[in-house]
């Protein structure tokens, strides 16, 4: 999926006037800090940025988690590929998903590296590939 158009979970946020506990990782964070040292988690943000910082958190493959493994600098960021409200919801109703599959998208800010995760896979698409030992071969059966 290209990265191009996709936006990030979080919105702008000042900072707090308080210590702050990171929801990603879960380490102390001084006031003076909009963003979380470790995980790179901005402070207020919603509950699809938590889970991404929280994805990123489990597939890195440094030793910190916001290094990246082909440049060894520490400009990992994550995005969805698609705005998770607008996966949803349609208005203000639940879009009911039968195998359209929410992608995050890991990418380092300073060099080409790129890797994409499933993040949220429809019951109907797990079981798809579980009876049938595949995946789903037609697209726009994966839009739907």
């Amino acid at each position: 999926m290209p990265l191009n158009g996709a936006l990030y979970a979080h919105g702008d946020s000042a900072l707090v006037d308080y210590n702050w506990t990171c929801l990603a990782c879960n380490i102390g964070v001084d006031k003076i800090n909009d963003r979380c040292p470790n995980c790179g988690y901005l402070a207020g943000a919603n509950s699809y940025e938590v889970d991404a910082r929280t994805t990123l958190l489990k597939n890195s493959e440094c030793e910190h988690a916001l290094d990246c493994p082909k440049c060894s600098k520490r400009q990992l960021d994550i995005k969805y590929h698609k705005i998770p409200k607008e996966h949803y919801y349609i208005g203000l109703k639940g879009r009911f998903i039968f195998f359209e599959i929410l992608y995050l998208n890991i990418f380092c800010k300073k060099c080409s590296y790129k890797k994409e995760i499933e993040f949220d896979i429809p019951v109907f698409r797990k079981l798809f590939r579980l009876l049938m030992k595949r995946d789903i071969q037609s697209e726009w059966l994966k839009r739907i």
